[in-house]
């Protein structure tokens, strides 16, 4: 659902994605969880979303993905959810993703030294 989400609010990402989504979208929930469970610890989580952040530097992603990203993952989230998607849940998601897109996007595009 994600992925046909972001594919039709971006068609143009579609060529980020050369591997089967279904495997991807497997993926994809598995690092939800993980960040899910660990979401009061950013300390802990920095590095893993770090990790992943780099690797997706290699995906062809750019900062300003990370925002149409995220646009996805709400509205992903508003549908399979529906009326249970309330205001407050939709605000801590936006929330928690600004948080963890800005420690991806520092950790894969460092700022230069100086």
């Amino acid at each position: 659902m994600f992925y046909d989400r972001l594919f039709e609010l971006h068609p143009l990402f579609r060529r980020l994605f050369v591997s089967d989504l279904e495997a991807q979208g497997a993926k994809l929930m598995s690092m939800m969880g993980a960040i899910v469970a660990r979401i009061h610890d950013l300390d802990a989580l920095a590095p893993m979303v770090g990790d992943l952040a780099r690797r997706h530097v290699g995906y062809g992603v750019q900062p300003g993905h990370y925002e149409a990203m995220g646009d996805a993952l709400i509205a992903t989230l508003a549908t399979a959810l529906g009326p249970r998607f309330t205001p407050e849940i939709e605000a801590a998601w936006q929330r928690a993703y600004a948080a963890l897109s800005e420690m991806m996007i520092e950790a894969a595009y460092p700022a230069p030294p100086g």
